[in-house]
């Protein structure tokens, strides 16, 4: 269900969030009140049965949501962290955000909605207690990717062969840990595994002689993090300065995808739009967020309706795109930079800088249209994949 957008005029859906937030509100005060065994637990100095511990936190989190991970360790300044996470399960991180937003104030405590960024040392006890392994000796290089993000190649001589399974995954939790789960997940693309002896800077092979790699642009796992930030800073600094609706657009053109490297939740196939780099990111990357086109808090969103012969004429869908165009942009709240069908529903692409403002405005439109029922306003930001707006009140979830 969905639960940054819910409609207070539904009462099942305005039970389901106080019920939560009761939930919510009385696992915090449980946990304050074993604050101090947890601290002396984390300290070492009157350790708790570990499996007492993970299950009492398990079956407060699991009355919250189900599937919801946590991790206990010593931070900075004699602080104790913990950590609550979804993981892969993105759509639930506004959940948890609202959970460590309710967190108590708690003298030496700080709770986090995701893992934080670790230093090698730090890194080195727990990546061995993880995967059973050390940290291999690795090199990184990174490139910016025309998606804005930041495609990472790892170099080592550990390496099974080149991006083997298991050595991805064991790449992908040294960014995990070094870089945070925020920055892993806004703006880390493809992660690349290379078989090479590190210290000679050759490339591994079974069949030919060993190739010379040029490895001055690589990077040790100490250095990595600070790397990744000189790279994302670039692509920042690049976005453009104005929002969308004051950019000058290109002519749309036609974006067509197969259907096995399509990885957004929307699972079109086809668009036809004015920004070709942002709709490559978000069909492309399989994780999606806004901020890496947009320096005014944009929201890349869209408008789905149910369609029909009628609704699928051209010359209407034309005026239409350009009625919530016309209106978004008169309210300063957004724009349309694209659109798209499939053989039920048309899609209407949008920027948008004002949500609650065009969400207005995309109710008197569809109004006024007489749009079906079913017709939504959805996000492509990956969080946000299952929150949903109804164009009229008796719309159903998508």
């Amino acid at each position: 269900m969905r639960w940054r957008y819910i409609d207070n005029q539904s009462q099942t859906e305005v039970l389901y969030r106080k019920r939560v937030l009761d939930q919510i509100e009385n696992w915090w005060q449980l946990f304050a009140k074993r604050s101090k065994e947890f601290e002396s637990h984390i300290r070492g100095r009157r350790p708790l049965p570990i499996e007492e511990l993970a299950n009492w936190v398990d079956d407060g989190l699991n009355k919250i949501n189900d599937n919801l991970l946590w991790e206990l360790w010593p931070g900075d300044d004699d602080t104790c962290l913990f950590v609550i996470t979804p993981e892969m399960d993105h759509y639930k991180r506004p959940l948890v955000k609202t959970i460590v937003e309710m967190a108590p104030n708690l003298e030496g405590w700080s709770f986090l909605p995701v893992r934080p960024a670790l230093s090698v040392e730090v890194l080195e006890t727990i990546f061995e207690s993880r995967t059973g392994l050390s940290i291999p000796e690795t090199k990184v290089a990174c490139s910016r990717s025309s998606r804005n993000v930041v495609d990472v190649t790892f170099f080592s001589d550990s390496f099974s062969g080149e991006n083997d399974r298991e050595d991805i995954e064991t790449a992908y939790c040294l960014c995990e840990y070094l870089l945070g789960e925020d920055t892993l997940n806004k703006w880390i693309g493809n992660i690349i595994t290379q078989v090479i002896n590190t210290s000679a800077g050759r490339i591994v092979s079974l069949f030919a002689r060993d190739k010379q790699l040029d490895m001055s642009h690589t990077r040790s796992l100490a250095e990595f993090a600070q790397a990744i930030d000189k790279v994302v800073l670039e692509i920042k600094v690049q976005i453009d300065d104005e929002p969308l609706r004051l950019q000058a657009m290109q002519q749309p053109e036609l974006l067509t995808f197969d259907e096995a490297a399509i990885s957004a939740p929307s699972r079109r196939r086809s668009f036809v739009s004015a920004k070709k780099h942002i709709v490559e990111s978000i069909v492309l990357n399989g994780i999606f967020y806004s901020e890496r086109f947009t320096k005014h808090a944009e929201r890349f969103c869209y408008l789905k309706i149910t369609g029909d012969e009628l609704l699928m004429a051209t010359e209407w869908f034309v005026k239409l795109r350009e009625q919530v165009d016309e209106k978004l942009r008169a309210g300063q709240a957004g724009c349309v930079f694209g659109y798209g069908h499939d053989v039920e529903h048309l899609f209407i692409d949008l920027a948008v800088e004002k949500i609650e403002e065009a969400i207005v405005v995309l109710r008197n439109v569809a109004q006024q249209e007489k749009l079906p029922v079913n017709s939504w306003l959805l996000f492509f930001d990956t969080e946000l994949e299952q929150e949903w707006v109804g164009l009229f009140a008796e719309t159903v979830a998508p």
